[in-house]
Parts: C-alpha cells; sequence; structure tokens
C-alpha cells in the first residue's frame, strides 16, 4: 500500500485535531501551523543519524570530480557518509580508498603535513582530500531528509512510518490551546508519534529500546 503524500499526512494531523472533514487551508496561519510542526517531527527522526542509525531511506550515492587541489566543489544536500556497521566510511578515487574523518581531524593533518594513508571529509560545499585526489571521487552517504515548504507537496516523506509527523502536529496543536484537557490530549499524541519513531528505531538500535522511555528519550511539547 502506497504512503501517504505530505499534504495526506498533514490534513490528517490537522484533522486529528480539528475532527470531521476540516481541512487546514493553503497560506492559512493553521496551515503554517501544521507545517512547523510536521518540520520539527522530521528533524526528530532525521537527528538520530546522530546516534549513529543510518537511516536507509535516506541513503544515496555520490560522484565528485577531484581536480587535484583537495577541495572540490559537491552539490549534495549532504547530511553524513554512511557508514557500515563498525562505524566506518570510505572514498573511493580510482581504486585508492580514501578512509573518512571528521573535518577537525582531516584539517589537523593537512596542516601538520601526515600523509599517511588517505583521508577525506566533507566542509560545507566541498569534499576535501588529503593528500589531494586525482580522478573520480565514489561513495554513499545520507542526505538531508525532505521539508515540508507549503503543506500541499505530492511527494512522499523518506520515513517508513509517517504517522509519527500525524500524531506529532495533532498533539502539538492540541497543546497549543494550554487547558488542561487539551493538554492532556495533546500528551497521548505525542506518546502515540514517539511510539511510531520507537518502532522505526527498533531494527537498527534495538538494545536502547527497553530504556526509552525512563531516560526521557523522544520528542516532546
Amino acid at each position: 500500500m502506497a504512503k501517504e503524500t505530505f499534504a495526506e499526512v498533514i490534513q490528517t494531523g490537522f484533522r486529528g485535531y480539528a475532527g470531521g472533514s476540516e481541512t487546514a487551508e493553503d497560506g492559512s496561519d493553521e496551515m503554517a501551523s501544521v507545517v512547523f510542526h510536521a518540520n520539527r517531527a522530521i528533524t526528530e527522526w532525521e537527528r538520530l543519524v546522530r546516534e549513529g542509525i543510518q537511516w536507509p531511506e535516506l541513503r544515496d550515492e555520490a560522484s565528485v570530480v577531484c581536480a587535484g587541489s583537495g577541495s572540490d566543489d559537491h552539490e549534495l544536500d549532504f547530511l553524513d557518509f554512511f557508514r557500515e556497521p563498525d562505524g566506518h566510511a570510505g572514498v573511493m578515487v580510482d581504486g585508492v580508498l580514501y578512509t573518512v574523518v571528521s573535518a577537525s581531524t582531516g584539517k589537523r593533518l593537512e596542516r601538520i603535513g601526515t600523509a599517511s594513508g588517505h583521508h577525506a571529509w566533507i566542509e560545507g560545499p566541498k569534499l576535501r582530500t588529503y593528500p589531494a585526489a586525482t580522478g573520480t571521487a565514489e561513495f554513499s552517504y545520507l542526505k538531508k531528509a525532505t521539508r515540508v515548504v507549503t503543506g500541499s507537496e505530492t511527494t512522499e516523506p523518506e520515513m517508513s512510518d509517517p504517522s509519527m509527523i500525524s500524531e506529532y502536529i495533532t498533539g502539538m496543536l492540541f497543546a497549543s490551546d494550554g487547558d488542561d484537557t487539551s493538554v492532556q490530549t495533546g500528551s497521548i499524541h505525542i506518546a502515540a508519534a514517539n511510539d511510531a519513531l520507537r518502532m522505526m528505531k527498533i531494527p537498527y538500535y534495538p538494545a536502547t529500546m527497553a530504556e526509552d522511555t525512563e531516560s526521557g528519550w523522544g520528542i516532546g511539547m
């Protein structure tokens, strides 16, 4: 079964709050609010890359032409290198493996002139290599998750369970009403959003699941 589009996910979240067949109209304050909350939910899902989760939906392949300067332009919506289960990542340049390092490590190696091995890193819009590479660099990377702009997008969210987005929208709209009943209702929907996020996370990070609730992990109001 096809996933919901961004527009459908957003309207599902809005109807969870407004009820019935109500919709958030394009350009309205309501639409601006649901777009803001949708993007916050997406950011939380994307943020787990920093915990080591390699969301397969964000994986893409890149080729960058290296001209021997050690600093070559890329046009990627780059989030991180795709890493193997042991945490390592690499860039292949015409059969030579460049080990991925942090930007700070790469600049330090370059500064002190240490040329043992081959190293690569991303520095803003540049693919950096040391020693400077010549040829075509090829590597796997994680792209930034697509964000909502207008709320009428017919593309699909990358995440496998976009109910996380709609539940979060519903929860935050209720919470913004401010009265105790609405805040309590909002917290139920926020919990549902966290459950959806947790279930997406389990295949990639199962050891932490039992501790999530106690440690305060997850998105909140």
